[in-house]
């Protein structure tokens, strides 16, 4: 038995084994890149010098799959020629062992395995935001491709139909990265079921397109929007309308504004029938969806401990956190009429309304005013917000407040609409109101002028917004809080239809924090089970090699090649199934890494015993 290890036979073995290995995984990385540059080359995301940059941001990912079976080839060819040139049966006769022979297939397995790991970890998921981000840089050559080639082009459920599109250059301070001027359009936005719940036309359409993080971050679009003036942003702009808008994760998202002009049709919550104008605001996808692959082994268990850091996630997180602020909202109003008798309603940063009264009443969906005193009616003022002058006082037969969050769950907001009925105007007798305000007391009041029908007022809220005190809650403790506003005595302050979408909120809510809980842990398990495979793989292509050194090149490497392939679909299906139903997919995933560790060590019994 040889006592000193054959470090020469390993030097000759390893040097031909990686040549091998390098060749041929720079012959599969080439050909599966180039394999994943062919779509958005056809679709027009990509011109011919974009598509070069993206096969090679493309080759670093691709590792991943091309690494195991590159690895298992060449151990194969290697291991073959050692066995077919008798260079092994020679070695085993000068008593050098068959574990020894095998491992520079094993080093090479580990070397590979790790390398996997730290692809996974740093390298492979900044290469696919490169990727992404070479996708999406030029939205605006994406649509007007797609609309001159007449296809329609999809942005997650919202298509767009145009019979020109010209690209244009970007207003001066708009802000915008581009610009397009579309003619003669519909545009259609469809559900979860693909049924069409919005489609207009119009006869031409002015679009923007505005990177993510023109907006900041995931807190954008709390509250009211505010004044625009000065904003730089196309028409209609606001805060409201960007609450989709990207992460702390780094992904890429771009934001399209679509003001359509001569409008007909339907678009829910906003116009039915005909209108001037339509202002759209949609979130523009890249070439990958908002996925946890994009993020390294680290950010991962970051994500698991604060995952809003996913756009879908935190869109949803707001959309409870709107439902919850709602239901605090009307609470808040009710205490303050009962406790001090008047809610100050902000109607800008400048003035706000004072309605007065002894606590508010359901009545058909809305709140109304109960009247402070005898009179049966209740008082509303116009102040401005800084000296505290009244600009306007009115007496109105019958109050009624109202909130809104907003039609679109990625444009919600929250305001307060005041409806006055049979309203008349007051003033102060005399100068009684001077009196009163250098005594203290109230000034005496007349109604003046005809009684007007009915007055409405919108945009209003209180201070401080119910909305700012929940942005920033996690999602989990926003799910405790509403589970236990419905357990409170008393009920929920919300009408019926506006409880019921709260509860199923909650439930999306956290079934969706559950399906990404599963899907951090079915990404973890598949990039370990992916670096053990590879190891396995060239071990396996080593021992079958030897086994049937009888057989052909091609038999041989079949014999190990399906073995392997159908270890990755395994994998690749265990975490399908993880994602989809937690922990029974990790039989499945593990499950071919096993029994390909198991078919290799049967192998290897079989070769030793002769």
């Amino acid at each position: 038995m040889l006592r000193s290890p054959p470090r020469l036979l390993w030097k000759y073995t390893l040097g031909d084994l990686w040549r091998r290995l390098a060749l041929s995984a720079v012959v599969l990385v080439t050909i599966i890149a180039f394999a994943a540059a062919i779509k958005p080359l056809a679709d027009g995301r990509l011109d011919a010098l974009d598509a070069l940059r993206f096969v090679v941001l493309a080759m670093p990912p691709m590792l991943a799959y091309a690494l195991p079976f590159a690895g298992g080839f060449a151990a194969t060819l290697v291991y073959y020629r050692l066995a077919t040139d008798n260079e092994i049966t020679a070695a085993q006769a000068g008593g050098v062992s068959l574990r020894a022979l095998l491992t520079p297939a094993i080093l090479t397995g580990l070397l590979c395995a790790a390398t996997l790991v730290a692809l996974n970890e740093q390298i492979i998921p900044r290469f696919l935001r490169g990727m992404q981000n070479l996708v999406a840089a030029d939205a605006a050559r994406l649509l007007a491709t797609s609309i001159e080639k007449g296809h329609a082009v999809d942005f997650k459920g919202m298509q767009i139909y145009a019979d020109q599109a010209q690209v244009i250059p970007p207003e001066p301070g708009s802000g915008a990265r581009d610009q397009l001027l579309l003619r003669r359009l519909a545009v259609i936005r469809r559900d979860r079921e693909g049924k069409i719940v919005s489609d207009v036309t119009a006869s031409r359409a002015v679009a923007w397109l505005y990177p993510a993080d023109r907006f900041g971050s995931s807190g954008a679009g709390w509250g009211n929007a505010g004044s625009r003036e000065g904003t730089g942003l196309a028409p209609e702009a606001d805060a409201d309308a960007l609450g989709d808008t990207a992460g702390d994760t780094g992904t890429p998202m771009t934001r399209l504004c679509l003001r359509l002009s001569d409008v007909d049709g339907t678009w829910a919550g906003r116009m039915k029938g005909s209108s001037e104008e339509l202002t759209i605001w949609q979130t523009v996808p890249g070439a990958f969806d908002d996925d946890p692959k994009f993020l390294t082994w680290r950010e991962l268990i970051d994500l698991r401990a604060r995952p809003e850091n996913m756009n879908w996630i935190d869109l949803r997180r707001r959309d409870l956190a709107h439902r919850l602020a709602e239901e605090k909202l009307w609470r808040e109003v009710d205490r303050r009429l009962k406790t001090d008798g008047v809610v100050e309603l902000g109607a800008s940063a400048d003035e706000s309304w004072v309605v007065r009264g002894a606590g508010l009443e359901r009545d058909q969906g809305s709140w109304r005013v109960v009247p402070a005193d005898g009179s049966g009616r209740v008082e509303a003022e116009r102040r401005t917000s800084g000296s505290g002058r009244a600009l306007a006082r009115l007496s109105a037969e019958r109050v009624w407040l109202s909130s809104d969050i907003g039609g679109d769950r990625a444009e919600r907001r929250l305001d307060i609409r005041l409806d006055l009925e049979n309203v008349r105007t007051l003033a102060a007798i005399g100068s009684a109101e001077g009196n009163a305000t250098a005594t203290g007391e109230e000034p005496t009041l007349r109604a003046i002028g005809s009684e007007v029908a009915r007055r409405q007022y919108a945009g209003l809220m209180i201070e401080p917004n119910p909305v700012q005190a929940l942005a920033d809650e996690p999602g989990a403790k926003l799910i405790t809080t509403a589970r236990a506003l419905k357990a409170t005595p008393g009920g929920l302050y919300l009408n019926e239809q506006r409880a019921d979408e709260l509860a199923q909120t909650v439930d999306e809510f956290a079934w969706r924090l559950s399906q990404l809980d599963r899907e951090i842990t079915s990404k973890q398990h598949e990039r370990m089970a992916l670096a053990a495979a590879c190891c396995l793989m060239i071990v396996t292509g080593a021992v079958t090699a030897v086994r049937l050194r009888s057989k052909l090149p091609l038999q041989v490497y079949l014999w190990s090649f399906f073995p392997a392939l159908a270890s990755l679909v395994t994998i690749s299906g265990g975490q399908q199934l993880t994602h989809e139903n937690g922990w029974p997919g990790l039989l499945l995933l593990w499950g071919g890494v096993g029994g390909l560790g198991v078919y290799t060590i049967l192998v290897y019994i079989s070769l030793s015993r002769h």
